[in-house]
């Protein structure tokens, strides 16, 4: 009877045990570890995000979604999601909650990005949040979006290339036509460039680099006559300068004397008046000095 009690309690004893494990183990997967406070974030598509949902304060796991409610509003529906993060967990008013997904195939979690203000957000308040996109509906709108431009807009366009590329298309006539007329300049130039006009071709390529030529050397010869000159100029360029100085003093010597020699040149100018007169009025004072009687000179 004593062992079949110690049996019992043995029994009891593991299964209380097993109980107290499992607790731990859902307490550890639901992230739930003790007091905890609830806020709420709005979102219009909720995508991916359930009951349990693990919400992330800057990668580090803080709780989990609790309850998700539909509120159905004038602009549409919107989804008010209730995280249940750690008692006392500072949350920064401007923090912004994202539902993101960590990989291609990984669950989606809700981040909260923490923010920069000093007031922190009271237990049941809103923390703003932000969408984030399925990839698979991206990559659904993506492919629908694809395949109506390629039947809206390239199958036609392709259609058109054809139809302008096609055997009886524009651009093919404009081709042909193109072709023709280089294939008549180069009859034409074959016939300009035929055995008849092969020498004078030849005779006036001929001239031409021996005029090259003659206007080489003609460079060459007024490069040196250039550099004589210019070795002349600098050579007489002192002679120059001293020629231009001895005319510069002449020049101030007849300044200071131009006014005696205009005085000499006006008293010789009334001279030679006065002379013409007495010459005109007797012109044998050429050969003798005496003096014509009076009433003559007087008439």
């Amino acid at each position: 009877m004593k062992r079949d009690t110690v049996n019992y309690f043995a029994v009891g004893g593991f299964v209380l045990a097993g109980l107290i494990a499992l607790g731990v183990v859902l307490l550890l997967v639901t992230g739930q570890r003790g007091p905890e406070d609830d806020y709420f974030v709005k979102y219009r598509d909720v995508t991916g995000i359930r009951l349990g949902t693990p919400v992330y304060f800057q990668g580090y796991r803080i709780g989990q979604v609790t309850d998700i409610d539909p509120e159905h509003e004038a602009g549409g529906t919107r989804y008010r999601v209730t995280l249940s993060v750690q008692s006392g967990w500072p949350v920064p008013e401007d923090s912004i909650a994202a539902a993101v997904a960590t990989g291609l195939l990984a669950d989606v979690s809700i981040a909260i990005r923490e923010g920069k203000s000093e007031r922190k957000l009271e237990p049941g308040a809103e923390i703003a949040g932000r969408e984030g996109g399925d990839l698979f509906t991206a990559f659904n709108e993506l492919a629908v979006e694809v395949q109506s431009l390629a039947r809206q807009s390239v199958r036609p366009l392709v259609d058109q290339l054809a139809a302008t590329l096609g055997e009886g298309g524009p651009i093919v006539k404009d081709l042909r036509s193109l072709l023709a007329k280089l294939n008549e300049g180069a009859d034409g130039l074959n016939k300009i460039v035929g055995p008849n006009n092969q020498r004078d071709l030849s005779a006036l390529l001929s001239n031409a680099s021996q005029l090259s030529a003659q206007l080489l050397e003609t460079r060459q010869r007024l490069d040196a006559m250039l550099a004589q000159t210019e070795a002349l100029v600098s050579e007489s360029r002192p002679d120059a300068r001293e020629a231009v100085r001895e005319l510069r003093v002449s020049a101030q010597a007849i300044a200071e004397r131009i006014d005696s020699v205009m005085e000499q040149l006006d008293a010789t100018t009334r001279n030679l008046r006065e002379f013409s007169r007495e010459i005109r009025a007797n012109p044998g004072r050429l050969l003798s000095e005496t003096k014509p009687p009076e009433d003559e000179a007087r008439k």
